[in-house]
């Protein structure tokens, strides 16, 4: 009953911002709007109302771009953690996601992400004190960990991986699409926060995931060079 009330309070809410984002510039609506997306944080959600509250997220992070000033009304520095920027936390979760909710709340994410390079106090909590990077550079970890070990070669002259190669691996496909998102962030991304996601994509994927992968690569060439000559 909770879930079926809350999912037509979020459809409610999706109407409202898209017919005008100056609305929320009002306290009687943005007040429960805010008391309803604390209640999301914390429950476990059905898919359906999962899908709808990303959509909602996302319009609501376009309005933010729309009008800065509205970043007041959810940006909260002295609040708990989780509720500072409750918008980007409820984010989180769904960044690695398949799908339209995926994408749907990267394309969100990179909204917020370009508000913190115009808002110092908003790129310096994302940078210390969410897990957003860390989440980032795990997720490439496991996306690399579930690449398949080896490839079927149909041709004798093949010797690199081709767009159509990539297609056919659903998994590589993931890992690309994640590698490219870390890019756009690292782009367009207050400083601090490209600071800190460079070093946890170095010292959480590169180091401890690509390094060793890489150097049993090599050996493994070397091997069989060794045989050859």
């Amino acid at each position: 009953f909770n879930n079926a009330v809350r999912l037509e309070q979020i459809k409610l809410y999706e109407l409202l911002v898209s017919h005008s984002g100056t609305l929320l510039a009002h306290e009687p609506v943005t007040r429960p709007l805010l008391r309803l997306l604390e209640e999301c944080a914390n429950d476990v959600m059905p898919l359906e109302v999962e899908k709808k509250l990303v959509v909602l997220l996302n319009q609501l992070c376009v309005a933010l771009m729309q009008n800065m000033a509205l970043l007041d009304l959810f940006f909260h520095p002295t609040a708990t953690a989780k509720n500072k920027f409750i918008i980007f936390n409820l984010l989180i979760p769904h960044v690695h996601r398949e799908g339209g909710i995926g994408q749907q709340a990267r394309d969100a994410m990179l909204l917020c992400m370009s508000l913190s390079k115009k808002n110092d106090k908003v790129g310096l909590y994302i940078a210390d004190h969410s897990n957003i990077c860390p989440v980032l550079a795990t997720g490439l970890s496991g996306l690399y960990s579930l690449l398949p070990r080896k490839l079927d070669i149909e041709t004798d002259d093949w010797h690199q991986l081709t767009p159509d190669d990539v297609n056919d691996l659903p998994a590589l496909t993931q890992l690309m699409n994640s590698l490219e998102f870390c890019n756009a962030v690292a782009q367009v991304a207050h400083p601090m926060i490209e600071k800190q996601l460079l070093e946890f994509l170095y010292q959480g994927f590169l180091i401890p995931v690509m390094g060793p992968a890489l150097l049993q690569v090599s050996v493994y060439l070397t091997k069989i060079k060794n045989n050859y000559t």
